[in-house]
């Protein structure tokens, strides 16, 4: 009676352990609460694993547009010498001295300037704290939206500065440092305004572009 009993017993372990493999292999398993997945949403196994594993944004998700400006080259026929212009400007503009006490490192990129945030390595928390991205295109040949036009064919060059918030990294956004950083950004290319420090002298970049108009997070 009892050896009876044991074999039904094992018999119906080895029948569990043999579905449950056989469910992982078609990827049905579901994943419970706390990881982002319900029993009604169709997510691949795999992403849950992913999320549930990092825990943090990806570089590739939808970011905030903190900053867009829009300039326009003074001379027209001398458009790309005014890109770049405005690039290096982006590149050398001094954001540590913008956050004396926040640790950052600023790096050229192929269309701007990336400011990555830092903070002291711990066993929880990587040292990457987030930042912010500034993005500089020459919009060549759009049409011109404050009716600053060339002479020829109604149309002119037009350069967009953006900037986007990188999150990766981040557990609380840094609104206050985004915010400084911004507004000094846009006093470098409208002088002061009363609202900020100025850290770069405008009147260099306005030689070479003249500033059309700007929308930020804070106006």
């Amino acid at each position: 009676m009892g050896v009876e009993v044991l074999i039904l017993v094992a018999l119906s372990f080895v029948h569990t352990v043999h579905g449950f493999v056989a469910t992982l292999q078609h990827g049905s398993f579901e994943f419970g609460s706390g990881l982002g997945v319900t029993s009604d949403e169709k997510v691949p196994r795999q992403q849950g694993v992913r999320c549930w594993l990092s825990g943090l944004p990806s570089a590739d998700e939808d970011e905030e547009t903190l900053l867009r400006m829009h300039v326009r080259p003074c001379d027209q026929s001398r458009t790309s010498e005014a890109l770049t212009a405005v690039q290096a400007h982006v590149r050398s503009f001094p954001f540590a001295a913008v956050l004396p006490v926040q640790p950052l490192q600023y790096l050229p990129t192929d269309d701007g300037v990336e400011v990555t945030f830092l903070r002291k390595k711990t066993k929880e928390k990587g040292s990457f704290d987030g930042g912010i991205r500034f993005f500089v295109e020459l919009l060549q040949d759009e049409e011109d939206p404050h009716g600053v036009n060339n002479e020829q064919d109604g149309i002119s060059s037009v350069i967009r500065i953006s900037a986007k918030r990188n999150s990766v990294g981040q557990t609380v956004r840094k609104i206050f440092s985004e915010k400084l950083v911004v507004k000094a950004f846009v006093a470098s290319f409208t002088g002061n305004n009363g609202d900020c420090q100025v850290f770069v002298d405008p009147s260099k970049i306005a030689k070479v572009v003249a500033f059309q108009s700007m929308f930020h997070k804070w106006m």
